[in-house]
């Protein structure tokens, strides 16, 4: 079953997760290439892996075969272990939540197109969240998947200019739902040496007025809270759906938690440099590309990367894993 499911241990001290989102089913995703070269143990798929926006279940299906079809995607799918959730897009509607009519017929194609086994608790409940553990050599690093579709609320409109949702502290409005809430805390009181926990739209950026965390301050809040409450454990953020990459931080209970944003897979926003984001921690990516982060288990230090379609990289920041622990540095 997926939660948890045990990736083969391999030699080495090094564990290396490759991120992404926001790949088209027109375009040719030239990224897998380079996907394939830096050879992750494991890659995350933070969702829109196609647009299929429509509540006709037999157009979904149209649209996965041609986005899954695709020959570097199936040729990367074949090499390489793939963990996925969706967004909006392969949800089925433009920043949909709970109230998107064909989201249990939607759940069922995703599962389908992405091979989940016929065992998989995924397919016997609601909502596509689920955790898988890396292991080599003995060191853990637990993937922690996050829904947050199925069971969000609606947004709440801004009338700002610039500003698509405004920040809503209703305490009825949920990202998560109540079963998947009780699921998470029991994931994260589980065994790692390091969490990564992935949500397919930002966590820690709550400036830019589009979608995130950030419009339910009270949720961010208590997501932020849970994390930092528990087992003294390495814990990063891993998100997508912006179309450009960036790393963002903050400081929460004396320690530092990092947002790794990877979008961008075929879909780029040039004027990525331009959204606000005063906690970003160096240069955004806004060309196709995939994130990378390298847990290096001798020198104990997460690398953080973005990475071109080209197999250039484009950004990388080190963090000692003892800072994300204690807050040292």
């Amino acid at each position: 079953m997926l939660a948890v499911a045990l990736v083969a241990a391999v030699e080495g001290q090094v564990i290396r997760v490759g991120i992404g989102s926001c790949a088209h089913q027109d375009s040719t995703q030239a990224v897998w290439d380079a996907v394939a070269e830096w050879k992750p143990d494991l890659f995350v798929h933070l969702g829109d892996a196609v647009y299929a926006d429509t509540q006709d279940s037999l157009a979904m299906r149209s649209t996965y075969l041609k986005g899954f079809g695709n020959p570097k995607f199936k040729s990367v799918r074949k090499q390489i272990p793939f963990l996925a959730t969706w967004d909006d897009h392969d949800y089925g509607a433009n920043d949909a939540g709970a109230s998107y009519p064909m989201r249990r017929a939607s759940q069922a194609l995703f599962l389908e197109f992405w091979e989940e086994p016929e065992s998989s608790e995924r397919r016997l409940r609601d909502g596509l969240y689920g955790s898988q553990v890396i292991e080599k050599n003995g060191h853990l690093v637990r993937v922690i998947l996050l829904d947050t579709r199925f069971f969000r609320s609606d947004w709440s409109k801004d009338s700002l200019p610039g500003r698509r949702y405004e920040q809503d502290r209703d305490p009825q409005k949920t990202m998560l739902g109540d079963v998947q809430w009780a699921w998470l805390e029991r994931e994260l009181r589980q065994p790692a040496d390091l969490r990564l926990i992935a949500s397919s739209i930002q966590v820690i950026n709550d400036e830019h007025g589009w979608e995130g965390w950030g419009n339910f301050p009270l949720e961010r809040e208590r997501i932020l809270d849970l994390v930092q409450a528990g087992p003294r454990i390495a814990t990063v953020f891993v998100s997508g759906d912006r179309h450009f990459s960036e790393l963002s931080r903050v400081s929460a209970a004396g320690r530092p938690l990092y947002d790794l944003t990877a979008s961008g897979l075929t879909q780029v926003a040039v004027n990525g440099h331009k959204v606000p984001n005063t906690r970003r921690v160096g240069n955004p990516v806004s060309v196709q590309n995939f994130a990378g982060v390298t847990v290096d288990f001798e020198s104990g230090t997460i690398t953080f990367e973005g990475i071109t379609a080209a197999g250039d990289v484009a950004f990388d920041h080190i963090v000692p894993v003892h800072e994300l622990i204690d807050g040292s540095k």
